[in-house]
C-alpha cells in the first residue's frame, strides 16, 4: 500500500499525462464561452448595463468578491462594452496566442463580472463554469517543458492537481443533487417528471402531451435521473465503467436541453465531461490517466 501511495506521489509530480488534453480542454471551453457571449450580444445592454433588470447586490464586504462584480456599480455598469470586449477579446488571445495561463485570467475576470450581474438568471450549469474556468487557470498544457527542475516539479504538481480539483467539482455537483432528491418524495416515488412536465418553464407541451398520461415512462426517467446522479461519482472512477457513465451522461443532458430546454446547461456539462474522457491520441503511460 505504502509502495502504491509513493508511487502515486512521484507520478503527480513528475508526469504530465494531460497536456494536450488540457489545451482540448481549453479551446472547446472557450469557444462555448465565445458563442455564448456573441448570442447574447444583442441582450447585453439590458442584461449589463445601468439600467438592467437585475438589481445590484453588494452585499459581501470581501474585497475580492467587490472586484470580481464591478458590473453592480453603475459607475461600471456605464460601461459594460468595455467588459462584454475585454471577454471577446481574451478569449480570442487565450485561442490563438501563447501565454495560455494569462489570457485565462482575463477570461477569468471578465467572465466572473459578467456572471455576477446576471446571477438571478444562471443555472447550476454556469456556476460550474465559472469555478472550472478558476481551476483552469493553474493547469498549464506545457508543464512538463519548465527548464528549471524545481519550477518544473511545482507546475507540473499544481496542474495535475487542478484537473484532479476540476474533476470534482463534477463529481460534487452530481452528488449534491443526488443527496437532495433523496430527501424528496416525489423523486424516490418515481413521479417527479410529472410534476417538471406541468411546469411551464421547464416543458415542452408536445412532451407534455405525450408522457403525461404514461405512468411507466414516468417513473422510469424519474428513477434514471436520480440513479444515473448517484452512480456517476462512483462508477466514472473505473475503466470498464467510464464510457458507460459518459454515454449515459450525455444522453441525459441532451434529454434536459430537448425536453426541459435548458441548453447552455446541458451543453456545458457534456462539455464537463472532456475532464474525464481523454481521447487515444492524448493519452501518455501513466496510473493517472483512465
Amino acid at each position: 500500500m505504502g509502495k502504491k501511495i509513493s508511487e502515486y506521489i512521484h507520478t503527480v509530480t513528475t508526469v504530465m499525462p494531460y497536456g494536450p488534453h488540457i489545451a482540448f480542454f481549453r479551446k472547446v471551453l472557450m469557444g462555448f464561452l465565445l458563442f455564448n457571449t456573441l448570442f447574447l450580444l444583442s441582450y447585453s445592454k439590458i442584461l449589463y448595463g445601468v439600467h438592467s433588470y437585475f438589481i445590484p447586490f453588494n452585499a459581501s464586504n470581501n474585497v475580492v468578491l467587490r472586484v470580481l462584480s464591478l458590473l453592480e456599480k453603475p459607475q461600471f455598469a456605464a460601461h459594460w462594452q468595455w467588459f462584454v470586449g475585454g471577454q471577446i477579446f481574451s478569449i480570442l488571445v487565450c485561442l490563438f496566442l501563447p501565454y495560455k495561463r494569462v489570457s485565462t485570467i482575463l477570461v477569468y475576470f471578465f467572465t466572473i463580472s459578467l456572471y455576477h450581474k446576471t446571477i438571478p438568471i444562471q443555472n447550476a450549469g454556469f456556476n460550474l463554469l465559472v469555478m472550472v474556468l478558476f481551476m483552469l487557470i493553474f493547469m498549464d498544457e506545457k508543464a512538463d517543458q519548465t527548464k528549471q527542475l524545481n519550477l518544473r516539479t511545482i507546475n507540473i504538481t499544481i496542474s495535475n492537481f487542478a484537473v484532479l480539483a476540476a474533476r470534482f467539482q463534477v463529481i460534487i455537483m452530481y452528488v449534491v443533487a443526488s443527496w437532495f432528491k433523496l430527501y424528496g418524495e416525489s423523486w424516490r416515488d418515481g413521479t417527479a417528471f410529472y410534476y417538471v412536465l406541468f411546469t411551464d418553464t421547464f416543458s415542452h407541451p408536445w412532451f407534455r402531451d405525450l408522457f403525461i398520461s404514461n405512468s411507466f415512462i414516468i417513473h422510469i426517467i424519474s428513477w434514471f435521473a436520480l440513479g444515473f446522479q448517484l452512480l456517476f461519482p462512483v462508477l466514472v472512477w473505473f475503466k470498464r465503467t467510464k464510457s458507460v457513465m459518459l454515454m449515459l451522461g450525455v444522453f441525459f443532458h441532451v434529454m434536459i436541453m430537448i425536453v426541459m430546454g435548458i441548453i447552455d446547461f446541458g451543453i456545458i456539462m457534456i462539455i464537463m465531461y472532456l475532464l474525464f474522457y481523454i481521447p487515444k491520441r492524448f493519452k501518455k503511460t501513466s496510473i493517472l490517466v483512465s
